[in-house]
């Protein structure tokens, strides 16, 4: 039986060390930064270095589990259980050196996410989470807020990479709900916008063509503070929304009228 509250610690550990090096390195200013899927999709060796350090970490103390990471190939060892990782999460803002980032690690089993940690170097926030067992920013429990109406709510979303040439470049969405909302903010960092749902800092966040790594840690924290979290696939590509129920319902709502998934 695999301990969670053993694996939630050690996970914690390889955060906020790798969280550390970036922060150093980013200092420094002195990494090389190149593009994948798009010019707008970067990659630095600041992410290839974290993500390295912390499946040597998993291998180490887990070396039956299997990995799912931004950067390097998926590691299947046929097991019940898969690590989530997204080493650095807010690549574009790390290059410029724009403070919003975060290391992202999940644990799940076939079914659900067992637990999740997201650190924020710049903030020193360490956010952590058990299934069953609520959400905590260093022991603090977290929780998502009750507003109920969207003009009384500040939220975030983002923009996928392809979005000069995605219908879903979520700027219909952005349109319609900015003129019913008190704010929206962009951080850049998926993570970093579920850990601000889940302490209640952020009324509620949507945004399209997450990938696992994204959003897996975040999910969790979200859940475990009494929030509610809705995906649901267009064209093969994700919508995640996540915040208290009643304005998950109402943002679901605005985007169903422009898409039509339900």
């Amino acid at each position: 039986m695999l301990d969670l509250e053993k694996a939630l610690v050690f996970a914690e550990n390889w955060a906020v060390k790798v969280g550390n090096i970036q922060q150093k390195k980013l200092k420094e200013n002195k990494f090389k930064v190149s593009t994948k899927s798009t010019e707008t999709d970067l990659v630095t060796e600041v992410d290839l270095l974290s993500e390295k350090m912390i499946r040597a970490e998993i291998k180490q103390r887990f070396p039956e589990h299997n990995i799912l990471g931004e950067e390097i190939e998926y590691e299947d060892q046929k097991s019940d259980y898969t690590w989530v990782i997204d080493p650095l999460d807010g690549t574009n803002n790390y290059a410029n050196s724009y403070p919003i980032y975060a290391v992202s690690i999940a644990l799940r089993d076939k079914c659900d996410y067992l637990l999740g940690v997201i650190y924020l170097p710049e903030l020193d926030q360490l956010y952590s989470v058990i299934r069953g067992q609520g959400s905590f920013n260093k022991q603090q429990p977290l929780k998502v807020t009750d507003k109920i109406a969207l003009n009384q709510a500040l939220i975030a979303t983002g923009f996928p990479y392809d979005k000069d040439s995605s219908q879903l470049d979520n700027l219909a969405p952005f349109n319609k709900l900015l003129k019913k909302l008190r704010g929206i903010r962009r951080s850049g960092s998926a993570a970093f916008d579920l850990t601000a749902v889940a302490a209640g800092k952020i009324d509620a966040y949507w945004e399209f063509k997450l990938s696992e790594w994204d959003y897996a840690a975040g999910e969790l924290l979200v859940r475990e503070a009494g929030g509610e979290v809705f995906k649901t696939s267009l064209d093969d590509n994700l919508l995640l929304i996540a915040g208290n129920k009643n304005l998950v319902r109402q943002i679901k709502s605005t985007i169903n009228d422009i898409y039509n998934f339900s």
